[in-house]
């Protein structure tokens, strides 16, 4: 479908900026969301039912979508449906009034990035916002990276990778779960003895293992988890909305599912219990994952 074909007008875009598209049948709700994310680094279009979001998805690639769950002629879950079936990596943010856990869990489970609810806070749709899109660079790197991975030996066994880019994720993370009153957790995968085995002091075919964990990692992630390569025998998840019990039973289904060898190391810390900030926390997964190297999982 050629862009006359679909009559969409084209707003003024900026080089560098992202493109959100904000869908809400009510005229108030789409120009407040307008107005708030207007002063950033962005291009906003519009759309006031979910069949015209559709169309635009069809012709225009957005970074980012902000939906209304309850329009007519196509609802919310029809627009990020049509995205994701367009771009299953672009982030879907869902505009609902009727918070709760469950209402989360579900709209996670059918594949949204976040929700933001009704009434607004201005300060927490910010956050939210700058996160997903984060979220999506983030992605995009990290695919290249672990594409690459079996071609390239890292630089340094030491240097992390993406590591100010997944603190400012845990730290946007953390920031909403405090407004919330919710708990995230992080959870840390990582291959034990992997230096040894760069360094030539090991007999562990180390790639292998690698490929092995990002494949692992990769199914018992939702659509709304955030996987980061911190290190490079390490992997750190982000778990929105779990708590303690959550990312402990993850843990064991990992190591029940799996079959895994004495090098791997599955460890979860959960906010605010293990630490209320990005330095307290990532201190208690550390921790966590040198007690796993002298003791039985």
């Amino acid at each position: 479908m050629s862009l006359a074909e679909a009559q969409i007008t084209i707003p003024q875009q900026h080089v560098g900026n992202k493109k959100i598209l904000v869908v809400d049948d009510e005229d108030a709700i789409r120009a407040l969301l307008i107005d708030i994310l207007k002063d950033g680094e962005y291009d906003i279009f519009a759309a006031n039912n979910g069949a015209d979001a559709i169309q635009q998805l069809e012709v225009i690639a957005f970074d980012l979508v902000i939906t209304d769950m309850v329009m007519p002629k196509a609802n919310g879950l029809d627009v990020l449906l049509a995205s994701r079936k367009l771009d299953p990596d672009r982030p879907v943010i869902i505009v609902t009034g009727f918070p709760s856990v469950a209402t989360a869990v579900k709209l996670v489970s059918l594949g949204a990035s976040d929700y933001i609810t009704k009434p607004f806070n201005i300060d927490l749709i910010k956050i939210t916002v700058a996160k997903v899109l984060a979220q999506r660079e983030f992605f995009a790197e990290s695919k290249t990276q672990i594409d690459n991975i079996n071609q390239s030996v890292p630089d340094s066994v030491i240097e992390p990778y993406n590591f100010m880019l997944f603190n400012q994720m845990i730290e946007r993370e953390i920031a909403r779960s405090r407004f919330r009153k919710r708990s995230c957790s992080l959870m840390i995968a990582e291959i034990d003895g992997f230096e040894e085995a760069v360094l030539g002091n090991a007999t562990k075919n180390w790639e292998v293992h690698l490929t092995t964990m990002f494949d692992m990692i990769k199914r018992y992630t939702r659509p709304g988890d955030v996987v980061g390569r911190t290190d490079p025998d390490q992997l750190s998840v982000i778990l929105p909305e779990t708590d303690v019990k959550e990312a402990y039973e993850l843990c064991q289904k990992i190591y029940s599912n799996e079959t895994l060898d004495d090098g791997f190391i599955v460890r979860a810390v959960t906010y605010p219990n293990d630490g209320e900030n990005v330095q307290t926390l990532i201190h208690s997964a550390k921790v966590a994952v040198q007690a796993a190297r002298s003791t039985p999982r």
